[in-house]
């Protein structure tokens, strides 16, 4: 699990992204160099509101870059997913708020039936978002220990 912590209103970030780099051009000539950058990017924003709720503004960037299979130097193809919500949630109570399922279909070379057709792999990847919010009056020593809030986490996960 992360911990981030934020002020009303201040947009906390987690990076967790690789880049690429490659180049684009004759290799006898001046070239470009390019980057895709891939992973996973969270942006959230919140506030309290008026009727004890926090509203929160959240923006999910998952993205994931493949392979170059034509052997020419290709960029590699990439994929990305988005998931942005504005979600009202209670204070101190676990909530999950994105339950994301990728499903990638790749044609693998090393699976060819007796028809001569080639198989086809499925790689299915899940990605489950929890938020744990406080709101904090003053010191930030009233925020419970961690190992309680660790409790009360895994209980929803796992359901104990």
């Amino acid at each position: 699990d992360t911990v981030l912590r934020g002020r009303e209103a201040q947009e906390v970030v987690l990076d967790n992204t690789s880049t690429y780099r490659y180049r684009e051009g004759d290799p006898d000539e001046p070239s470009v160099i390019r980057e895709i950058t891939t992973g996973l990017v969270i942006r959230i924003s919140g506030a309290p509101s008026s009727d004890g709720l926090l509203e929160v503004a959240m923006t999910v960037d998952l993205s994931k870059r493949g392979v170059d299979t034509s052997g020419l130097g290709n960029p590699p193809p990439t994929s990305s997913r988005r998931f942005s919500s504005i979600i009202r949630i209670r204070p101190s109570e676990v909530t999950q708020v994105a339950d994301l399922v990728l499903e990638e279909r790749s044609s693998s070379s090393q699976g060819l039936s007796l028809t001569g057709s080639q198989d086809r792999t499925r790689e299915t990847s899940r990605l489950r978002i929890y938020l744990l919010p406080y709101v904090i009056y003053g010191n930030e020593d009233d925020l419970p220990p961690l190992p309680d809030r660790e409790q009360m986490f895994m209980e929803l996960v796992h359901g104990s």
